[in-house]
């Protein structure tokens, strides 16, 4: 059934981040590494390095209109480390919407 198709990719999906996890180590263990090895340098556009980066990793796409227009969002995110996609994609981490 449906149900159950959805259960077993839910499944997989959680075993290949599992198998990931054991390739590549946990996220947190790569920060807590960072803190405690004097050697390690900063990342170029860390927050703590350029402050005006603080939507680095924010990913937007817009759908509908917005006050301000698009293109002044996108002006504003670029300049603050965010990004803009047209379409729907892997990246997108938040969606403005005029109707969900």
């Amino acid at each position: 059934s449906m149900n159950d198709m959805i259960r077993s990719l839910k499944e997989k999906d959680r075993q290949r981040r599992r198998r990931k996890r054991k390739r590549t180590g946990s996220p947190t263990d790569s920060i807590l590494q960072q803190g405690t090895d004097a050697t390690t340098t900063p990342k170029p556009y860390s927050s703590h390095i350029r402050p005006d980066l603080f939507l680095r990793g924010v990913v937007v796409l817009v759908n509908g209109f917005t006050h301000p227009d698009t293109d002044t969002l996108q002006r504003l995110l670029h300049r603050h480390g965010g990004d803009m996609e047209k379409y729907e994609t892997f990246r997108v981490t938040h969606i403005i919407a005029t109707n969900l």
